[in-house]
């Protein structure tokens, strides 16, 4: 997950999507149409250090899932997080489950679905995770649980942080 951005591939300000988005989305379409064996040497040639590129596309899906009343993207969301494969923290991971389930609200589809949809291609242990946040209370799959507002910059809708 190189950038030829000097600034470095998620830069504040960048549009939404951003070239690394597209590039991500890509990944996505692959891991989907591919096969178990290709599926777990993706995931098992990610690490933590990727971890921060992958929630921050999940957030820009939960974000354009919105703006272009498109639920690809949040289907896409979900698989960047089984490839981060919970290798930060749940609590991270749980944050950004958070925020694609509103947008699934938003756009009044069943985010369960969207989620058990993803979670299928996924290892036994992170759908386990997956099938564990959608047994969460209502209130704590609430986005202020998260610490996230929704707001808008010049490109539409987005979630903010309130810390």
């Amino acid at each position: 997950m190189d950038s030829s951005n000097p600034n470095g591939p998620y830069v504040n300000g960048d549009p939404i999507p951003n070239f690394l988005d597209i590039e991500l989305i890509e990944v996505m379409k692959n891991y989907i149409k591919s096969d178990g064996k290709d599926k777990r040497e993706l995931e098992e040639s990610l690490t933590v250090n990727n971890s921060f590129y992958l929630f921050v596309f999940s957030k820009h899906m939960a974000e354009l899932a919105v703006r272009e009343n498109n639920t690809d993207y949040l289907y896409y969301g979900v698989i960047s997080l089984i490839l981060e494969g919970w290798k930060q923290n749940f609590i991270k991971s749980g944050t950004m489950l958070t925020l694609l389930y509103n947008s699934a609200k938003k756009l009044n589809v069943n985010a369960d679905k969207i989620f058990m949809d993803a979670a299928d291609m996924a290892p036994k242990n992170i759908k386990k995770k997956i099938v564990k946040f959608l047994k969460w209370s209502p209130e704590k799959k609430e986005l202020e649980s998260a610490l996230f507002i929704e707001s808008e910059d010049e490109g539409g809708f987005i979630y903010e942080r309130t810390w």
